[in-house]
């Protein structure tokens, strides 16, 4: 059983690593602009809703 799970979560943790890499060497300029701007806006989010609960 043990081996099943450890099997499972290697092959995940793989597949998702290679698709990060492929995805990662095929972004262009503007797909790069993109994730900028959508990091920048996740961390404006994080920051405004942290302030509230000071």
């Amino acid at each position: 059983m043990w081996d099943t799970i450890v099997f499972t979560v290697s092959e995940h943790i793989r597949f998702y690593g290679q698709f990060a890499h492929e995805q990662w060497r095929g972004l262009t300029p503007m797909k790069y602009g993109s994730l900028l701007i959508g990091v920048a806006f996740f961390g404006w989010l994080l920051m405004k809703s942290g302030a509230k609960s000071l």
